[in-house]
């Protein structure tokens, strides 16, 4: 989507959701998963079993006869059931009032579309499903069909801890939660201090991170504080396996097994060819709107905040980078235009190295032998 009015473009949700309480019927399994997500913004739930339940997180369970005298213009009543089972009751509250998609939702529904405008416009914060942090832009193999194109990096340096924990309390200071975090490079073993990196980041802001894990292409033993750190943290260690002599899967699996330390292996059957020798001739937007990017592909390097890291990382290569492409965190940015940023408007509805760009899952059936060396 392309900016038009910056820091105003999600008024709609602005005007449905902030200043509302949340009242939620069906305290089972699905109504308490999504008052984890929801937290605080949880006034008042019901429940068929109040007498039995009585409160759930300190919030007193009702009988569910009692939603009749809840204010439907200061409330949103989200019905957390199975959508098979809550049909029903979805046209029972519709005929008492409430108006669907307005101030009544299935559970659902209100997670995927609804959550992060709610959070932001009723409390301030931003919650992040996924971001990745690159870490190194070296790395120690030269796949061919590399999703960001490292063998075709023209600057590799070296980053400095000092300029990585800089960039993280910068982040921190827009972005209230990120449910899960991957630290990559290019390789991030070839990042020296990373085990102090990951120390600083969990001790500082290990309360506003779900989950955090370590993607490693497997060439590297990581060292003992490395190790440590990962432990005490319970940091996973996600290894992608390529055919590929270089690769110590099984020497990092019993190493990580004798530390204690989660391990994982990512199994590829095939990768994608997703950069083109030369720009398309149609347009671009559509791909960007069709990509995965908007829920999977979020990364923060350099200080920036990127709506796809292998567009980033692609465009350094092409020369194509421009700062369209990008929030720089280095400045000061308004919360707003980060929250719209990250539901994916940008200056052009696109970045630039999607006119490069084959695309990904769903899109692109053009597929490679996963880490093919040069």
């Amino acid at each position: 989507m392309k900016w038009t009015c910056k820091g105003k473009e999600l008024e709609y949700f602005k005007q449905l959701l902030a200043r509302k309480d949340i009242c939620i019927y069906g305290v089972g399994h699905v109504g308490k998963a999504g008052i984890e997500k929801i937290g605080g913004g949880v006034k008042a739930l019901f429940d068929r079993q109040f007498e039995k339940l009585k409160n759930y997180r300190g919030i007193e369970i009702n009988d569910p006869a009692e939603i009749q005298t809840v204010n439907k213009e200061d409330s949103i009543l989200i019905i957390a059931l199975e959508r098979s089972t809550a049909v029903p009751l979805i046209h029972y509250f519709m005929g008492q009032g409430w108006r669907w998609g307005q101030n009544l939702f299935l559970m659902e529904d209100f997670l995927e579309w609804h959550l992060k405008p709610y959070l932001f416009f009723h409390e301030n914060k931003i919650y992040m499903e996924n971001l990745t942090i690159c870490v190194s832009k070296n790395c120690t193999l030269k796949c061919r069909e590399c999703s960001q194109r490292m063998p075709h990096q023209k600057i590799k340096e070296m980053y400095n801890l000092d300029v990585l924990t800089a960039d993280i309390d910068r982040l921190f200071t827009k972005i209230d939660f990120i449910n899960s975090l991957a630290i990559t490079g290019g390789e991030p073993l070839l990042f020296r201090d990373l085990d102090r990196y990951l120390e600083y980041m969990m001790r500082h802001y290990g309360n506003q991170i779900g989950s955090v894990r370590v993607v490693s292409n497997g060439t590297l033993i990581p060292n003992d504080k490395l190790l440590d750190t990962a432990h005490r943290y319970h940091i996973l260690f996600e290894i992608t396996k390529y055919s590929n002599d270089m690769v110590k899967t099984d020497q990092l699996r019993k190493i990580c097994c004798k530390k204690d330390v989660p391990f994982v292996e990512n199994i590829h059957e095939h990768w994608f060819k997703m950069w083109r020798e030369q720009k398309r001739e149609s347009g671009n937007n559509n791909l960007f709107e069709q990509c995965i990017c908007h829920s999977h592909c979020d990364g923060y390097i350099d200080g920036r905040l990127t709506k796809c890291l292998c567009a980033y990382m692609a465009g350094m290569s092409f020369g194509e980078l421009d700062t369209a492409d990008y929030l720089e965190f280095r400045k000061d940015i308004p919360k707003e235009i980060v929250f719209e940023y990250l539901w994916g408007y940008t200056e052009k509805g696109h970045l630039s190295a999607c006119e490069m760009c084959n695309g990904l899952y769903g899109i692109n059936t053009d597929y490679v032998t996963p880490g093919e060396q040069i």
